[in-house]
């Protein structure tokens, strides 16, 4: 990642300055680089690393991310390739959970596996090569066919990935029922389609009045 322009690298300094008047530097050894301690708490963050992020985001907006821990659901091609995006924004931890096995045809989207990885879980096969994207993020697997209340309660968002319509609702349930954020992906071909329930409330506004096109 090349340096940050001058004129950015004062603003971004300039935002996250605490009321000691210390800026944001490269972790040091009581601190980890994604400005999470060992105790949950933000305190400084990787310049280096998220230069462009804090300038967009802000420094609330980095603190926010580096507290949240992200369950994904599915590790499809669609899910790998959430996981992969979440991972390199720089939030806390990454669960993955997917114990299908890897098949011939997943390998069209699956690119962290290969033939070898075959009558895998989806979820151990692309743990490790996950984890090397980012190492300021914890990247853990749950080993769980079916999930309960009790699994989801630790997370801030979950994204469940390719999932039937029964499954999306059940999960969905648990999540609202918990406070918890919970979004739905999937695709067909050259289409797809997200759901987003963003508790406690969430707006949803056709300006024009127009009932939107379906394709799925």
């Amino acid at each position: 990642m090349s340096p940050t322009p001058p004129s950015k690298r004062q603003k971004i300094l300039t935002s996250v300055e605490n009321n000691n008047n210390n800026n944001i530097h490269s972790n040091t050894s009581s601190n980890l680089s994604n400005g999470m301690e060992a105790n949950g708490e933000f305190t400084d963050l990787d310049e280096s690393l998220y230069s462009r992020q804090l300038y967009v985001y802000g420094a609330e907006g980095m603190r926010r991310m580096a507290a949240t821990d992200i369950l994904v659901i599915g590790l499809e091609g669609l899910g790998l390739e959430v996981a992969k995006n979440i991972i390199l924004a720089g939030v806390k931890s990454v669960t993955l959970c997917d114990n299908t096995p890897l098949c011939v045809s997943d390998l069209t989207s699956h690119y962290f596996a290969g033939l070898n990885d075959i009558g895998y879980p989806r979820a151990e096969i692309c743990k490790n090569k996950l984890s090397e994207l980012n190492n300021h993020v914890s990247v853990r697997v749950l080993n769980k066919n079916k999930l309960g209340t009790e699994d989801f309660r630790k997370f801030s968002v979950v994204v469940l990935n390719q999932a039937s319509e029964d499954l999306c609702v059940e999960y969905g349930d648990i999540c609202r029922s918990l406070s918890i954020k919970f979004i739905v992906a999937s695709t067909c071909g050259l289409f797809g389609k997200v759901f987003c329930d963003l508790v406690p409330t969430s707006l949803y506004m056709i300006q024009t009045g127009e009932v939107l096109p379906s394709v799925m």
